[in-house]
């Protein structure tokens, strides 16, 4: 009877920390999210290599900041 008894303790101990370490593994991501961090990542990486390069962030619009993270050079009219 006690064997029987000590088992199952055991079995509701390891059920119980199988349940505890089944809410702490982490939740997928969702691919959108996964894809706009990553994104978002690249972007900043960008701009700090653009800045250690040039010494100032790009200004500009838009359209002028991606030319300048593209490499592109100003056109002077």
């Amino acid at each position: 009877m006690k064997k029987v008894i000590t088992f199952l303790l055991i079995m509701v101990g390891v059920a119980g920390v199988l349940w505890v370490a089944k809410g702490w593994t982490p939740r997928r991501t969702d691919p959108k999210a996964a894809k706009f961090n990553a994104d978002a990542e690249n972007l900043i990486l960008g701009l700090q290599q653009f800045r250690e390069f040039t010494g100032s962030y790009p200004t500009g619009n838009n359209i002028a900041i991606a030319k300048a993270l593209l490499g592109q050079p100003k056109r002077r009219c």
